[in-house]
């Protein structure tokens, strides 16, 4: 069983983690566009992309893990 505790730390732990990428990419999109000779909007688009792809694997990779959980 999942204490109250757990679960909050866990909430906690995702808000805070979750937002880092976001704020990273907005930091460092002129040094990595310029490092790898790319324009700013390439480095926008993949981050986006990835975001994309982690919407549609989620579902999957959830159901996956409930069936091993059980």
């Amino acid at each position: 069983m999942i204490t109250c505790r757990t679960a909050i730390s866990l909430g906690v732990s995702q808000l805070v983690f979750w937002r880092i990428p976001y704020y990273l990419i907005a930091a460092f999109s002129s040094q990595i566009a310029e490092d790898l000779g790319w324009s700013g909007a390439i480095v926008y688009a993949g981050f986006a992309t990835a975001l994309v792809i982690m919407a549609l694997a989620s579902p999957l990779t959830g159901r996956s893990t409930a069936l091993v959980v059980e």
